[in-house]
């Protein structure tokens, strides 16, 4: 194998990797308990209410194309709270957020769905229409 080769190999594993290890962050959050949560999301996840955190940066073209979606369903559910990354690092390392977008639904102070990349309005507004077990 020529060295040129082996670049592209390294470059493919990286590439892949870069799309894998958010999704297993995302599969190893699920159920996870939220406590000691700062501010208006933190008040909402200790109430026992079901939550929507949805995590963006302005650079994120994903983010803003998902923005108005989100902001319409802020409108209508109370729950919705955005999270800049940018501003609150710590609440995003808490979650264990590591691209953006990334929707976070928490149900009694638990992690019941981990959604990276971008979503679309219905899928968000079914995540907190329905009822998920406990």
């Amino acid at each position: 194998m020529t060295w040129l080769a082996g670049i592209v190999l390294l470059l493919l594993v990286i590439l892949v990797a870069l799309q894998l290890v958010p999704r297993i962050q995302a599969h190893r959050a699920l159920g996870r308990t939220l406590t000691g949560i700062p501010g208006p999301l933190g008040e909402a996840i200790d109430d026992g209410d079901r939550v929507l955190a949805v995590f963006s940066s302005p650079a994120c073209p994903a983010c803003r194309a998902q923005g108005e979606a989100v902001d319409l369903l802020r409108k209508n559910f109370s729950s919705v709270h955005t999270i800049n990354v940018v501003e609150q690092p710590a609440l995003a390392r808490t979650f264990g957020i590591m691209v953006t977008p990334t929707s976070v639904l928490v149900q009694r102070g638990r992690v019941r769905a981990f959604l990276v990349g971008i979503q679309s309005a219905q899928k968000l507004r079914t995540l907190l229409s329905h009822t998920t077990t406990p």
